[in-house]
């Protein structure tokens, strides 16, 4: 292997015909079958890399061609563009886990509370508290949500520069600062409230304190020391991948302390007391909140599949620059870089061994692997696991660029890194709004929203009850219809509603429509049949029925702080106390037999996830919340559905008898139904399963 290394292969070296072979082969690679892939990859990509990369080439360019004034003005202003056009657009949409930080927003909004991190995934806070101030000065959902993504992200383009600058040429640093505000991994950050665009905030801010540490000299020193310690302590603000990076900067710290002894034990005392002071609050709310589990149940254990693990590694690099078709947050399509921006990385690798003499390219090269760690140590593929290695992939594509713009003339040297970064920009623009970022919302609540926005705009603002079905995870509809619903914002208080309006399954339109002839309702998208699974129904309001419908906006009140615990409860976090909390409040839900079907279906659906993911907790039976379920039950509509729910759970805890009557009940409404008839001949056999 030694001598493979040091002999010196007699390859081509202009970069043009590689740049171009890479960006073909990488925009060929989304189009391939796994057969395809792997020749492709093996013989197209790795063949003629490791060639290159084992022979001898020229030296590196030192630094890039000057970028003129007018076009550093001219990407400035289409970055800055990119990031803040359309953030108070409402047709903008964002669903799913997304929306979790800003519901986070208009919790704190309401009511500040110091938990560190909330939702299934544990994130910061700190995005959404930052968020929660906009909503004291603005009614804009969709201002307060996407400004301060973009207000980070357009930061760390300042901030990167800054850091690239102690590092780096101001040429390379300046270009590298268009990676940041153009490129289309950064850009999804912008368009993200999961505090990833903080994140790489400050990641950046660690680049730059770890330059400025590194080049103090004197009284300064220990001062950046501490500084440095900080930010790198302070991690936790933005997303769970940040110990890799902070790891990587302390050791290039230390290790430079330990060269530099003779300045004294300062900077050792400043770096240690920063860390402290960022790391504090870190402490406390792995105490206080029991942090950590989302990390524990992601993370690969003893019992680890090898060939499996070895496919997730697999895929991770391939999310970097040919894409992959399983996983969270991927690309809209291909991979996170454009097939040019790949094959830039490709020539940025090479550029990296040939320079491994000298600290920054060793740091770079052992940087990659390691910030990509998170990722290869997890289940599955969740990219932004591998946020981290973001800063250390855009600076090896400006150093590729370098050598591909090497081969040029050097009179056509700054016209064609004109030409390059236009093209690129456009290529990764092109994939932002062509496709888009937002994950596609479910069309219902779109649907819905619109709907409703413009009845508000004819008639004025109304309440919205969202999460009146069980199953509801999705609270895009409830954060974007802050605007106009009185039952979340509170500047609507002294204007009178002219609507009601609730998101409901399809099995309660005929007993509401009966008690309520003025209801109308509206369909999802396609929805067909007498039942669809959602429906919205939209009451006009006067004020005797206002007053009629009171409990409801009452038991709304009940139902949003329930709903706010159950979303920021932790990975693997016990429901019980949202449970327990449900149950006290039950004397208070009004005897309407639609909030009791209501209470019914959440609080059975809640319980029965208890039951099933940790049924060693012996409190969580029937003795405790039977009653109360029940009792709810018997003050609801009873339709053939909530009978059926009911009597699988009592088939499940054994209560066969009672089973047996919710059965019968469901088939006075569904006679001769298969399914109902084949569980009462099971429980007439004994047989405790639905």
């Amino acid at each position: 292997m030694k001598g493979i290394l040091q002999r010196d292969l007699k390859v081509p070296q202009d970069p043009l015909p590689y740049f171009l072979w890479f960006s073909l082969a990488l925009g060929l690679l989304p189009f391939l079958g796994l057969t395809g892939t792997a020749l492709l990859v093996l013989l197209g990509i790795a063949l003629p890399w490791a060639g290159l990369l084992l022979s001898r080439g020229p030296s590196s360019p030192n630094d890039l061609p000057p970028l003129p004034a007018w076009a550093m003005a001219l990407f400035g202003g289409l970055a800055f563009c990119v990031l803040f056009g359309g953030v108070t657009s409402q047709d903008r949409w964002v669903a799913g886990d997304e929306i979790q930080g800003g519901m986070l927003a208009l919790e704190l909004s309401r009511g500040w509370h110091w938990d560190l991190f909330r939702t299934f995934g544990e994130i910061s806070t700190v995005q959404a508290r930052f968020a929660s101030l906009l909503f004291k000065v603005s009614d804009s959902a969709s201002f307060n949500f996407f400004f301060p993504s973009a207000l980070f992200a357009l930061a760390a383009v300042g901030v990167g520069c800054a850091a690239a600058r102690c590092f780096l040429p101001r040429n390379t640093s300046l270009v590298l600062a268009v990676f940041l505000a153009l490129q289309y991994w950064p850009l999804t950050l912008a368009r993200l409230h999961y505090s990833v665009s903080l994140f790489l905030l400050w990641e950046c801010l660690c680049l730059l304190c770890l330059g400025r540490f590194l080049g103090a000299q004197g009284p300064s020193r220990p001062r950046w020391a501490m500084g440095l310690g900080l930010c790198a302590g302070s991690g936790w603000v933005g997303f769970t991948c940040w110990p890799v990076v902070s790891c990587l900067v302390l050791l290039i710290a230390l290790g430079d302390l330990w060269k530099k002894k003779a300045s004294g034990w300062g900077p050792f005392l400043g770096l240690g007391s920063g860390l402290g002071l960022g790391l504090f609050p870190l402490l406390v709310a792995i105490l206080r909140q029991d942090y950590g589990r989302h990390i524990l149940g992601t993370a690969i254990g003893p019992s680890i599949d090898l060939s499996q693990q070895a496919l997730v590694i697999f895929r991770y690099i391939g999310v970097l620059l040919g894409g992959t078709s399983e996983g969270l947050c991927l690309p809209a399509y291909g991979g996170f870089l454009s097939p040019p921006m790949g094959a830039l990385f490709l020539l940025g690798t090479v550029e990296l061994w040939r320079g491994r003499a000298n600290p920054l390219p060793r740091v770079l090269a052992l940087g990659l692997p390691w910030l990509m760690v998170p990722g290869f140590l997890t289940h599955g593929v969740e990219t932004m696991r591998v946020l981290g290695v973001l800063p250390f992939v855009l600076v090896t594509c400006a150093l590729g660029l370098g050598r591909l713009l090497s081969s040029f003339p050097r009179t056509r040297r700054e016209g064609g890194l004109l030409v390059l970064l236009a093209l690129l920009s456009l290529l990764d623009l092109q994939k932002i709004f062509a496709v888009g970022m937002e994950k596609a919302p479910l069309p219902e609540k779109r649907t819905y929203h619109r709907v409703l926005r413009d009845l508000s705009e004819r008639t004025g603002p109304g309440y919205l009850l969202t999460g009146m079905d069980p199953h509801e995870t999705d609270h895009s509809l409830t954060y974007f219809s802050f605007p106009f619903n009185k039952a979340w914002n509170p500047g609507l208080k002294a204007r009178p509603a002219a609507w009601l309006a609730f998101v409901t399954e399809g099995h309660y339109a005929a007993p509401l429509s009966a008690r309520f002839p003025s209801l109308r309702w509206v369909t999802p998208p396609g929805g067909t049949g007498a039942a669809p699974r959602r429906l919205l129904g939209i009451l006009p309001l006067d004020p005797s029925l206002e007053t009629h419908l009171k409990p409801w906006v009452d038991y709304y009140g009940f139902q949003q702080g329930w709903d706010l615990k159950l979303m920021g409860l932790a990975d693997g976090a016990w429901f019980k106390p949202v449970l327990e909390d449900m149950k006290a409040h039950y004397p208070k839900v009004p005897k309407d037999p639609f909030l009791q079907s209501c209470y019914f279906e959440k609080l059975l659906f809640n319980y029965s996830r208890e039951r099933t993911f940790y049924p060693e907790d012996r409190s969580m039976d029937r003795t405790n919340y039977g009653g109360v379920l029940k009792a709810a039950f018997e003050g609801s509509y009873r339709n053939e559905f909530l009978c059926q729910k009911y009597g699988r759970l009592l088939a499940l805890e054994g209560d066969l008898e009672g089973a047996k009557r919710a059965f019968r009940e469901a088939l006075r409404s569904r006679p001769g139904d298969a399914w109902l008839l084949q569980q009462l001949r099971d429980l007439e056999k004994g047989v405790d399963r639905p």
